[in-house]
């Protein structure tokens, strides 16, 4: 009896996940999930050359990784977010919008509060190298604002 099915010529590759914040991810759209309901804890994780590149690599979608090049060039948190979140359609109008609103209270912050946020997600996540290089950041803005130091 011949069998229907074909053999593919393609070989199956296990993809190697990308890793944030101890979670697996294995899809675009996973990453962005985590994206959408982490982005102040991750922040510009999705953005750097260790995700891109992982697009490329392990997804092997060279489209995507092509706009992504493009999508970190963009000047604010904001833009990028956006540009991100809507790379394929996997969100309603109303989450983005949704996020949106929260992106742009989030811009408006002022930058010394940011920096302080970020680093110390950094140390609390023990990356102690990044927590010190955005804590210098920080001092180099104001060595005055008591603030700094709480």
């Amino acid at each position: 009896m011949k069998s229907n099915f074909k053999i593919s010529k393609i070989e199956y590759k296990k993809i190697n996940p990308y890793k944030i914040k101890g979670i697996n991810i294995y899809s675009i759209e996973e990453a962005l999930y985590i994206f959408y309901k982490n982005w102040k804890e991750i922040n510009n994780e999705f953005f750097e050359e260790n995700f891109i590149n992982w697009v490329k690599n392990e997804l092997f979608d060279l489209e995507l990784y092509k706009i992504l090049l493009n999508i970190i060039k963009l000047e604010s948190f904001y833009e990028k977010s956006m540009s991100f979140l809507k790379i394929i359609d996997f969100f309603t109008k109303n989450e983005l919008d949704f996020i949106s609103n929260d992106l742009i209270e989030w811009e408006k912050r002022d930058k010394k509060e940011g920096l302080k946020v970020l680093a110390g997600r950094f140390f609390y996540e023990k990356s102690y190298e990044k927590a010190i290089k955005t804590y210098k950041k920080l001092l180099e803005l104001d060595l005055n604002d008591y603030t700094i130091y709480n």
